[in-house]
């Protein structure tokens, strides 16, 4: 969800209380069935491709699992730090970006492949994949399903995400390198909620692996309880709801090809159908961009709430508030205007609730994207105690 979007403080708060290319790897077409993890291609990354505090790297594609369980291809980028590495391998860090858009243009391989300039979301996320490298973690981080490979992008849609996610790190252990089965999921907003959900997921899915935490930074949860009170009469104040309108054509983009029952069009206006059908041509700044002075009720043509498309909403995106078994530490910024604080807020309680072990840290006077620069040195801290990266 990585983009200047404003949502309407007010609406977001309610809701939470209220919930309290150009080598060989992209893009990848469907593949015969294989196990989750499977590694189908790797290729070395240039000397000029790697981030700083790497010593190699490789774009690689996997095998993974879409929200129904269905096989499904995803690509991504796997880096080793310098050094020689510990016993059992490195310990992984598994990245999740910020919303880059849905298209393949937008996928941050393809874009590093084509030595293109990185979305935002992946331009944040570097010096955080440098602090991870340099305290001695493997990083991956994966591009998502259907971002430069067969299929659409299922954006926020929490099963799909989680297993992508899970799944480079199976991928990397594939490459023959020293790389250990201990892992931790972290991510910046959209990759923050995909981080969660794979810590929520990691037992069943991936037992053969030992997920030691999570580090999630201002990460997306609560939208679908907003979204849900969004219809044709809801009014956009002074531009308030622009952002929301980029977030709705994003998430039913995603939904309508994970959910063709659920005839998303049909919640559409006409204009609201023209923008969901081109949401792919759009990466996330120009969204943004298109939608200026764009309210969520122009695009869409019937009220949300109590409606089929309100439940699938919530089954596509929510996190579960039950059934943690491993710590969860979450930082915010108290000015983020694009996921607020109370989100957050909320998400804590929630999973407090529901027996998890969780801290909620917030930075005064920080917003979504200057959050990742303020959060870089206490997250190493937290990775490190999390799991250390020698024994």
């Amino acid at each position: 969800m990585g983009w200047r979007h404003r949502w309407l403080q007010p609406l977001v708060a309610l809701a939470a209380t209220a919930a309290a290319g150009v080598v060989s790897i992209a893009p990848v077409a469907a593949m015969p069935p294989v196990a989750a993890g499977e590694l189908l291609a790797e290729v070395a990354m240039r000397a000029d491709q790697l981030v700083a505090g790497a010593s190699r790297g490789w774009f690689v594609s996997y095998r993974t699992n879409d929200e129904h369980d269905r096989p499904a291809v995803s690509n991504g980028q796997v880096y080793l730090p310098q050094g020689t590495p510990p016993a059992g391998g490195w310990p992984v860090v598994s990245w999740g970006y910020g919303t880059a858009g849905v298209g393949d243009g937008c996928a941050a391989s393809q874009r590093m492949q084509a030595d293109q300039p990185p979305t935002l979301a992946v331009a944040l996320s570097q010096p955080m994949i440098s602090g991870f490298l340099s305290s001695g973690y493997a990083v991956v981080a994966t591009d998502y399903i259907g971002l430069g490979t067969d299929g659409s992008h299922h954006y926020l849609s929490a099963k799909a995400e989680a297993h992508a996610v899970t799944d480079i790190v199976r991928a990397a252990r594939a490459t023959g390198e020293a790389v250990s089965r201990n892992w931790l999921s972290a991510g910046h907003s959209q990759g923050g909620h995909a981080a969660l959900m794979a810590n929520h997921l990691a037992e069943a899915y991936a037992p053969e692996l030992d997920l030691h935490g999570t580090v999630a930074i201002a990460p997306a949860s609560n939208a679908e309880h907003a979204l849900s009170l969004l219809g044709p009469s809801v009014p956009n104040p002074g531009g308030q709801l622009d952002g929301m309108s980029s977030l709705l054509t994003y998430i039913l983009y995603g939904l309508r090809a994970s959910r063709p029952d659920l005839d998303v069009d049909s919640y559409l206006t006409r204009y609201g159908r023209e923008i969901v059908d081109n949401a792919e041509s759009l990466c996330s700044s120009e969204l943004r961009e298109s939608l200026t002075g764009t309210g969520p009720g122009t695009l869409l043509a019937k009220p949300v709430f109590g409606s089929r498309l309100a439940s699938a909403l919530t089954e596509y995106m929510q996190i579960p508030t039950s059934g943690w078994a491993h710590p969860v530490w979450i930082v915010h910024g108290t000015a983020d205007r694009v996921v607020p604080l109370a989100s957050s807020v909320a998400l804590a309680a929630q999973l407090r609730g529901g027996g998890a072990d969780v801290d909620l840290i917030s930075f005064p006077g920080t917003g979504h994207f200057d959050v990742i620069e303020v959060a870089l040195r206490p997250a190493q801290e937290q990775a490190r105690t999390l799991l250390p990266p020698r024994p």
